[in-house]
């Protein structure tokens, strides 16, 4: 399966010249007439007619490659009513195409052009090799561009990458760069490629329709998709949706009346007139762009535009120009899913750098009268209320007063349990995110509580409580059901596993109504909206009231370590001291693993980014940590590398009083701080039988290891109590050394065995290690032999 441009010509005429394949090219299977015998390839515009049927009359001796843009056809009638014929998935079907059995996966292996990864580096470097000198390409510069996987994922053919090129070549890649050029003519790149296709031999279409594409066709194509994306169209399209879509301003439909007429009048040269009645339509255009490559057919029939970076710098294009049509063109983006989240973030952020343009907008387009002004007012509802309670600068005061006043009025209880919501709410993106309704409540309360506090009167309402909680019960249970919703978007994760920048702004608005109204509590339970600053007053030693059952719930510090830190801030603390505070509640508990410290690497579930868990366990102390963890300690190399020397001192100490421990916890020696490491070898506390921690020694530091021998030769021999004839510390080293390590040990053994009294720690058993590496033949075993000899007065003998 391979679209246009992935190289199906090229290969079957590589084919034919290299190795004598037959090479057909056909618009579809009835068109294509095979040879008695041989190896065919065939490169097929359509899959019509391709069936099993049509294949089995394939002569016997014909071995056959189809090269094509979409998949074999399904079966029309098969036992096997699953999604799965002998497990593998079933293609899709091809509409309006007669349909035999499927193409059999024994008659037919399918392959897919390979992402651009694999061949793009490859294609880049012929291209090098070929292009002229002079030009705009850079191939330096073109190959880091190349580099970034989100680049590739534009390209996906070689003739796409080509095209690119082509443009880089004929622009330059400072064109690419140069921002205020862009924002000259935003349609550049567009009007670049779209004149390189129009120019191009083997792609042509009608004269009338060339020379309307010439003039404004990437007008045509931003206009084209500024409609698509008004009525909420995805990307491909029905041929006759497309044609709706075509600008009448540019392709007027046909007056056959008109035309008519100016027969009838046939006075003078008609011709003229004639050819103005006669001017492209919809239909001619979207036939042209068909015709040139701009549009490409998908197996279901619908067509869309490609290649992949033109198309995204069109709807680039298409998508600003929509944006600064506020209400209309800012509205068509925020109703439809496809658009409405960035659209969203987009206003979010300009009304946080104090660009009110879409708010104004908006303000003088008066009462909503069109979904799309309905949805825009919600969108810097919205985007008021964040900005509001991230403190940045608002726009006016009175702005803010209109746009609540106006959504008001828009808002109508949807449901019995939950505050009054907009009759319509900007496309909401899988529930969650700034589009969600959640987001929508917390604007409410943020916007509600700024006119509150610029003593701007407004009604007290379940979104409106900073004059007091609503009397009414039934009031009242609206509002914490609003606030049971907004704790959403405080549990909301980015990838890294932080609360991201909506879930912090939801805390501040927990703190705001602690600070109001002091502890909420929802059906019993405490309001998580506020669990951040809770923990901090608690651990300031405030008194809060809170039960002993709902401290321990703040403890797990659900709410993420970037919140933790906001509510330090807010509430004049360090977060290191509100840290070590938690460590001693975390390890007084009987069941430590269910808290952060472990929770957070990986031992139950919750696991934010890696920067706050390595936080955390800086800040741990070694009194406050219990011994279950030091025993357990071998089983978490995830915090070894954050561990302060303190606490690795009192696992050493530990460990060494453990009965029979001898290999126990080894690995523990390869992240043991080097100090700690080679003073428990120094004083014996790893024993003779520790065998598996020598090992682990001798691989992570040899030469720290042959320097304490050096130190420890000369210093009288301290025997462990139970083998008083070992040498001790020395002669467990020596002896657990590797191989390779021999050499430079029996050195060593010369110069003590010429001065023995100087080195008084090997006397006892340094000539039985010699003779150990003469027996296992070790490397410089013949050295130690010649050693042993001379020990024993044989030299010459």
């Amino acid at each position: 399966m391979a679209p246009t441009g992935a190289g199906k010509t090229l290969v079957g005429r590589w084919l034919d010249a290299r190795y004598g394949w037959t090479f057909l090219q056909a618009e579809s299977w009835a068109d294509v007439e095979l040879p008695s015998q041989g190896r065919v390839y065939v490169d097929l515009a359509s899959t019509a007619g391709l069936s099993v049927e049509a294949l089995e009359g394939t002569p016997a001796e014909v071995a056959i490659c189809v090269a094509c843009p979409n998949p074999p056809p399904e079966k029309s009638e098969s036992p096997n009513n699953g999604l799965y014929d002998h497990g593998v998935p079933r293609l899709p079907s091809l509409p309006g195409e007669k349909l035999g059995q499927a193409v059999a996966h024994s008659l037919f292996t399918i392959l897919h052009t390979q992402h651009a990864a694999v061949w793009a580096d490859a294609l880049l470097k012929w291209v090098t090799k070929r292009v002229k000198p002079g030009g705009g390409f850079d191939a330096g510069r073109v190959r880091e561009l190349l580099s970034h996987e989100d680049m590739l994922a534009l390209f996906e053919t070689p003739g796409e990458l080509i095209g690119f090129l082509g443009i880089v070549e004929y622009a330059g890649l400072d064109r690419f760069e140069d921002r205020e050029r862009q924002v000259k003519d935003p349609l550049w790149l567009v009007r670049i490629w779209l004149k390189a296709l129009l120019e191009r031999d083997d792609r042509r279409c009608a004269p009338g329709t060339t020379e309307l594409l010439r003039m404004c066709g990437p007008e045509m194509l931003r206009d084209m998709e500024m409609e698509r994306l008004r009525r909420g169209f995805g990307p491909a399209l029905c041929e006759s949706c497309w044609i709706e879509l075509v600008p009448r301003g540019h392709a007027p439909e046909l007056n056959r009346d008109r035309l008519l007429s100016v027969l009838d009048a046939a006075e003078s040269d008609v011709v003229p007139q004639l050819r103005a009645l006669l001017a492209p339509d919809g239909a001619s255009v979207i036939a042209g762009l068909k015709a040139i490559g701009v549009l490409a057919e998908r197996h279901d029939h619908c067509w869309f535009i490609r290649p992949t970076w033109i198309s995204n710098a069109i709807a680039s294009v298409a998508i600003a120009s929509l944006y600064d049509d506020a209400p209309s063109g800012l509205g068509s983006l925020l109703l439809y899913p496809g658009t409405s989240e960035s659209a969203l973030h987009r206003l979010i952020d300009d009304v946080r750098a104090g660009d009110f343009r879409g708010i104004e907008a908006c303000m003088k387009a008066g009462e909503p009268t069109s979904p799309e002004q309905m949805a825009a007012l919600d969108g810097v509802f919205r985007a008021i209320g964040i900005a509001l309670m991230r403190g940045v600068s608002p726009p006016p005061m009175d702005w803010v007063h209109t746009i609540w006043a106006r959504q008001m009025r828009y808002t109508f209880q949807r449901y019995t349990n939950w505050p009054p919501i907009p009759l319509l709410q900007v496309a909401q993106h899988e529930h969650r995110g700034a589009t969600s309704t959640d987001v929508w409540l917390f604007a409410a309360f943020s916007i509600s509580r700024a006119l509150t506090e610029a003593g701007v009167e407004i009604d007290r309402s379940a979104l409106n409580p900073w004059r007091g909680l609503p009397e009414d019960a039934g009031e009242k249970n609206l509002f914490f059901e609003a606030l049971s919703s907004i704790q959403w978007v405080g549990r909301a994760r980015t990838e890294n596993g932080d609360s991201g920048p909506l879930g912090l702004l939801a805390y501040r608005l927990g703190a705001a109504l602690l600070d109001r109204f002091g502890v909420l509590h929802r059906h019993h339970r405490l309001l998580e909206l506020q669990t951040p600053d809770l923990l901090v007053m608690l651990a300031s030693g405030a008194e809060l009231e809170i039960q002993p059952s709902e401290r321990e719930p703040l403890l797990f510090l659900s709410f993420g370590l970037e919140a933790l830190e906001e509510a330090c801030e807010r509430r004049g603390m360090e977060v290191v001291d509100v840290l070590r505070w938690c460590w001693r509640c975390w390890m007084s508990n009987k069941d430590i693993w269910r808290f952060p410290p472990f929770r957070w690497i990986g031992r139950g579930g919750f696991g934010p980014k890696h920067e706050d868990a390595q936080h955390i366990w800086k800040l741990a102390s070694a009194d406050v940590l219990p011994e279950v963890f030091y025993r357990q300690l071998a089983e978490m190399p995830e915090v070894w590398p954050w561990l302060t020397e303190p606490i690795w001192a009192r696992w050493l100490d530990l460990w060494s009083k453990q009965e029979g421990r001898w290999s126990n916890d080894a690995t523990v020696f390869s992240a043991l701080p080097k100090a700690l490491a080679l003073e428990a070898v120094r004083d014996g506390r790893v024993d003779p039988w520790c065998h598996g921690v020598r090992e682990v020694l001798w691989k992570r530091m040899p030469d720290a290891l042959l320097e304490l021998v050096d130190e420890l030769a000369a210093l009288p021999p301290n025997p462990h109590p139970r083998v008083q004839d070992s040498g001790g510390p020395i002669s467990s080293l020596v002896y657990a050394a590797p191989a390779e390590h021999c050499p430079r040990l029996v050195e060593r053994a010369r110069t003590w065995l010429s001065a023995p009294s100087t080195y008084p720690g090997v006397v006892g058993w340094v000539r039985r290690w010699l003779a150990r590496v003469v027996e296992q033949r070790s490397p410089g075993w013949r050295e130690a032999y010649a050693l042993i000899l001379q020990a024993h007065g044989n030299i010459g003998k």
